[in-house]
């Protein structure tokens, strides 16, 4: 009896030069994803503490001064927020700081909410008195973005270290704290990041929104020459959108929100002579003797 043929074997065939090829390009494409996630997750993690609040509300009592007698108060704000404060030259803790409720801060977007609270309280408590509104950085975002529903219920503002805008403002940031390229890699992240947590992303402008102030309300403007963050263009494109009833003082070799630190006796002077002359519902000019910058 013949043998019979064994069952035919299935031979596997090897890899081409193509499949070699794909293999690489394969763990490139996948790590590459995983590099995205990442960055995208880091941003959005990164986004989110920067708006979301960083401590509980605590206790902010009034201090114990020898030049004045602070009392505390609570305001209400039209959007249902709590916002804390002293009043003898009056101070507020803004949303989401201090004794203040709010768990999310906008970069002083909806802030304006709780100037104009300080702004009917004290028009409630000393009426026919005139109100100038002073704001410091995120401060001098929120008095600009409350200036259209103001109106000319103030007599001036102050604006001390403004930025122009939210994006340039995280720009300055990402580039004073990290180095090439990885500071653009974050600031790119940061900004895919806000537009899903900060629905009005591109409205958080102070050099838009300060040409609301009505043109007879005089407007102080404040700046550190080698403020970082918030840029001595930043405050000039602020002067520019109401330079005809505007002072813009340089600070020399300040930085931001060290103003009356470098220069005590010149701030002091200045913020004196401006809210007497606002008082007074003087326009104020482009430059004196006083506020020029030197």
């Amino acid at each position: 009896m013949d043998n019979p043929e064994p069952f035919p074997t299935a031979v596997e065939p090897s890899p081409g030069p193509f499949s070699r090829r794909r293999r690489p390009a394969r763990l490139l494409a996948a790590a590459a994803m995983a590099l995205m996630a990442a960055w995208l997750g880091i941003s959005f993690l990164v986004a989110y503490r920067l708006t979301a609040r960083r401590h509980p509300v605590h206790p902010e009592p009034p201090p114990q001064v020898a030049w004045a007698r602070f009392e505390g108060l609570r305001l209400k704000t039209t959007d249902g927020q709590q916002i804390g404060g002293w009043c003898a030259t009056m101070l507020i803790s803004m949303r989401a700081h201090g004794d203040s409720t709010g768990d999310f801060n906008d970069i002083g977007y909806s802030a304006r909410h709780d100037v104009a609270a300080a702004v009917d309280f004290l028009e409630r408590r000393r009426p026919g008195r005139p109100i100038v509104i002073l704001g410091v950085s995120l401060g001098s975002a929120a008095a600009a973005f409350a200036a259209g529903e103001l109106g000319e219920r103030v007599a001036g503002y102050v604006l001390e270290s403004p930025f122009a805008d939210l994006k340039t403002a995280v720009r300055n940031r990402t580039r004073a704290y990290l180095p090439t390229p990885l500071d653009q890699i974050a600031y790119l992240g940061l900004r895919a990041a806000g537009m899903a947590i900060l629905p009005n992303l591109d409205a958080i402008a102070p050099a838009a929104a300060v040409a609301d102030v009505p043109a007879d309300v005089p407007v102080l403007i404040l700046a550190g020459e080698a403020d970082r963050r918030a840029t001595p263009e930043e405050a000039r494109a602020v002067f520019d959108r109401v330079r005809s009833h505007a002072r813009l003082v340089m600070f020399p070799g300040a930085r931001h929100k060290n103003l009356a630190e470098i220069d005590p006796p010149r701030y002091r002077r200045i913020l004196v002579e401006f809210v007497s002359e606002a008082g007074r519902g003087a326009v104020v000019p482009l430059q004196d003797a006083a506020a020029a910058p030197q």
